[in-house]
Protein backbone atom coordinates (compact mmCIF):
# COMPACT_ATOMS: atom_id res chain seq x y z
CA UNK A 1 0.00 0.00 0.00
CA UNK A 2 1.24 3.48 -0.80
CA UNK A 3 2.18 5.56 2.21
CA UNK A 4 0.09 8.66 2.87
CA UNK A 5 3.25 10.29 4.20
CA UNK A 6 4.91 12.92 2.06
CA UNK A 7 8.27 11.85 0.69
CA UNK A 8 11.06 12.23 3.24
CA UNK A 9 8.76 12.64 6.25
CA UNK A 10 10.06 10.82 9.33
CA UNK A 11 8.07 7.94 10.78
CA UNK A 12 8.31 7.32 14.48
CA UNK A 13 11.43 5.32 15.18
CA UNK A 14 13.36 6.77 12.24
CA UNK A 15 14.70 9.68 14.25
CA UNK A 16 18.15 9.14 15.71
CA UNK A 17 17.14 10.23 19.21
CA UNK A 18 19.84 12.86 19.48
CA UNK A 19 17.54 15.87 19.34
CA UNK A 20 14.45 16.90 21.26
CA UNK A 21 11.25 17.38 19.31
CA UNK A 22 11.72 21.14 19.40
CA UNK A 23 15.23 20.86 17.93
CA UNK A 24 14.33 18.24 15.33
CA UNK A 25 11.28 19.93 13.82
CA UNK A 26 11.63 22.65 11.20
CA UNK A 27 8.45 24.59 10.44
CA UNK A 28 7.85 26.23 7.09
CA UNK A 29 9.51 29.63 6.82
CA UNK A 30 7.60 32.26 8.73
CA UNK A 31 5.66 29.74 10.79
CA UNK A 32 8.30 28.80 13.32
CA UNK A 33 7.05 28.28 16.86
CA UNK A 34 8.25 30.82 19.38
CA UNK A 35 10.86 29.86 21.99
CA UNK A 36 8.03 29.96 24.55
CA UNK A 37 5.97 27.44 22.55
CA UNK A 38 9.01 25.22 22.01
CA UNK A 39 9.81 25.16 25.72
CA UNK A 40 6.28 24.90 27.12
CA UNK A 41 4.75 22.62 24.49
CA UNK A 42 7.34 20.70 22.47
CA UNK A 43 9.89 20.09 25.23
CA UNK A 44 7.26 19.73 27.95
CA UNK A 45 5.35 16.94 26.19
CA UNK A 46 8.59 15.11 25.43
CA UNK A 47 9.42 15.22 29.15
CA UNK A 48 5.98 14.21 30.46
CA UNK A 49 5.01 11.59 27.87
CA UNK A 50 4.74 8.61 30.29
CA UNK A 51 2.74 10.62 32.85
CA UNK A 52 0.54 12.08 30.11
CA UNK A 53 -0.19 8.58 28.84
CA UNK A 54 -1.18 7.33 32.29
CA UNK A 55 -3.54 10.25 32.91
CA UNK A 56 -5.03 11.00 29.45
CA UNK A 57 -7.13 8.01 28.53
CA UNK A 58 -10.75 9.12 28.94
CA UNK A 59 -12.29 10.04 25.60
CA UNK A 60 -14.39 13.21 25.40
CA UNK A 61 -18.03 12.42 24.55
CA UNK A 62 -18.26 14.98 21.73
CA UNK A 63 -15.24 13.48 19.99
CA UNK A 64 -16.58 9.96 20.46
CA UNK A 65 -19.90 11.02 18.87
CA UNK A 66 -18.00 12.39 15.87
CA UNK A 67 -15.99 9.17 15.51
CA UNK A 68 -19.16 7.08 15.92
CA UNK A 69 -20.69 8.99 13.00
CA UNK A 70 -17.91 8.05 10.57
CA UNK A 71 -18.63 5.33 8.03
CA UNK A 72 -16.83 2.00 8.49
CA UNK A 73 -13.25 2.03 7.23
CA UNK A 74 -13.07 5.82 7.01
CA UNK A 75 -9.46 7.01 7.16
CA UNK A 76 -8.93 9.37 10.11
CA UNK A 77 -5.99 11.71 10.65
CA UNK A 78 -5.54 12.82 14.26
CA UNK A 79 -3.42 15.99 14.31
CA UNK A 80 -1.86 16.47 17.72
CA UNK A 81 -2.74 12.88 18.57
CA UNK A 82 -0.64 12.69 21.75
CA UNK A 83 -0.87 9.11 23.01
CA UNK A 84 -3.39 8.20 20.30
CA UNK A 85 -6.42 7.66 22.50
CA UNK A 86 -8.82 8.61 19.69
CA UNK A 87 -6.93 6.58 17.09
CA UNK A 88 -7.93 3.38 18.85
CA UNK A 89 -11.67 4.07 18.87
CA UNK A 90 -13.43 1.14 17.12
CA UNK A 91 -14.46 3.31 14.12
CA UNK A 92 -10.97 4.73 13.65
CA UNK A 93 -8.71 1.92 14.79
CA UNK A 94 -5.56 1.11 12.82
CA UNK A 95 -5.09 0.68 9.93
CA UNK A 96 -7.76 3.37 9.43
CA UNK A 97 -6.14 6.01 11.65
CA UNK A 98 -2.95 8.02 11.29
CA UNK A 99 -1.54 10.13 14.08
CA UNK A 100 0.65 13.20 13.82
CA UNK A 101 2.23 14.90 16.80
CA UNK A 102 5.31 16.96 17.55
CA UNK A 103 6.33 14.69 20.44
CA UNK A 104 8.27 11.61 19.35
CA UNK A 105 8.06 10.09 22.87
CA UNK A 106 4.24 10.27 22.76
CA UNK A 107 4.19 8.82 19.26
CA UNK A 108 6.33 5.88 20.35
CA UNK A 109 3.47 5.00 22.71
CA UNK A 110 1.11 5.03 19.71
CA UNK A 111 3.33 2.73 17.65
CA UNK A 112 3.87 0.31 20.55
CA UNK A 113 0.09 -0.17 20.55
CA UNK A 114 0.10 -0.85 16.81
CA UNK A 115 -0.79 2.62 15.55
CA UNK A 116 0.68 4.44 12.57
CA UNK A 117 2.21 7.81 13.44
CA UNK A 118 4.49 10.48 12.04
CA UNK A 119 6.37 13.29 13.70
CA UNK A 120 5.06 16.66 12.56
CA UNK A 121 3.61 19.99 13.54
CA UNK A 122 -0.02 20.87 12.83
CA UNK A 123 1.11 23.80 10.66
CA UNK A 124 2.82 21.43 8.21
CA UNK A 125 1.33 17.95 8.50
CA UNK A 126 3.55 15.49 6.61
CA UNK A 127 0.67 13.82 4.75
CA UNK A 128 -0.57 14.14 1.18
CA UNK A 129 -3.48 16.40 0.25
CA UNK A 130 -6.90 14.77 0.49
CA UNK A 131 -5.61 11.60 2.11
CA UNK A 132 -8.34 11.31 4.76
CA UNK A 133 -12.07 10.97 5.08
CA UNK A 134 -11.92 12.84 8.38
CA UNK A 135 -9.43 14.81 10.45
CA UNK A 136 -9.51 15.80 14.10
CA UNK A 137 -7.55 18.19 16.28
CA UNK A 138 -8.57 17.65 19.88
CA UNK A 139 -7.20 20.02 22.54
CA UNK A 140 -4.55 21.27 20.12
CA UNK A 141 -5.21 24.92 19.30
CA UNK A 142 -4.59 26.21 22.83
CA UNK A 143 -1.02 24.85 22.52
CA UNK A 144 -0.35 27.01 19.46
CA UNK A 145 0.72 30.50 20.48
CA UNK A 146 0.57 32.64 17.34
CA UNK A 147 -2.70 33.42 15.55
CA UNK A 148 -1.07 32.76 12.14
CA UNK A 149 0.02 29.30 13.29
CA UNK A 150 -3.48 28.50 14.64
CA UNK A 151 -5.03 29.50 11.30
CA UNK A 152 -2.48 27.35 9.47
CA UNK A 153 -3.44 24.34 11.63
CA UNK A 154 -7.06 24.82 10.55
CA UNK A 155 -6.01 25.13 6.89
CA UNK A 156 -4.00 21.91 7.21
CA UNK A 157 -6.98 20.00 8.60
CA UNK A 158 -9.05 21.03 5.59
CA UNK A 159 -6.17 20.19 3.20
CA UNK A 160 -5.92 16.67 4.61
CA UNK A 161 -9.52 15.63 3.95
CA UNK A 162 -11.01 14.53 0.66
CA UNK A 163 -13.74 16.61 -0.94
CA UNK A 164 -16.79 16.04 1.25
CA UNK A 165 -14.56 14.98 4.16
CA UNK A 166 -15.23 16.02 7.73
CA UNK A 167 -13.12 17.97 10.22
CA UNK A 168 -13.57 18.23 13.98
CA UNK A 169 -11.74 20.82 16.05
CA UNK A 170 -12.38 20.46 19.75
CA UNK A 171 -11.11 23.04 22.22
CA UNK A 172 -11.27 23.49 25.94
CA UNK A 173 -14.04 25.65 27.32
CA UNK A 174 -13.13 29.22 28.20
CA UNK A 175 -14.26 28.47 31.74
CA UNK A 176 -13.10 25.27 33.39
CA UNK A 177 -14.24 23.64 36.61
CA UNK A 178 -12.26 24.34 39.77
CA UNK A 179 -8.70 22.94 39.44
CA UNK A 180 -8.97 20.97 42.69
CA UNK A 181 -12.09 19.19 41.41
CA UNK A 182 -10.40 18.34 38.12
CA UNK A 183 -7.32 16.89 39.87
CA UNK A 184 -9.50 14.82 42.22
CA UNK A 185 -11.60 13.49 39.31
CA UNK A 186 -8.58 12.48 37.20
CA UNK A 187 -6.71 11.02 40.16
CA UNK A 188 -9.69 8.77 40.90
CA UNK A 189 -9.68 7.60 37.28
CA UNK A 190 -5.94 6.98 37.05
CA UNK A 191 -5.15 3.41 36.16
CA UNK A 192 -8.32 2.87 34.07
CA UNK A 193 -7.92 3.01 30.32
CA UNK A 194 -10.14 2.86 27.24
CA UNK A 195 -7.65 0.95 25.05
Amino acid sequence: RDSPLESGSPRVGEEDGSASSSEAYAAPTGLDPSPLERRHVYDLYDAIAPHFDRTRFARWPGVVSFLDSLPPHALLVDVGCGNGKYMFHPRAAPPFALGVDISAPLLRLVTVRGGEAAVGDGVAVPLRDGVADAAVAVAVLHHVEARERRLKVLEELVRLVKKGGRVLVYVWAAQQEEPERTVKKWTAMEGRRND
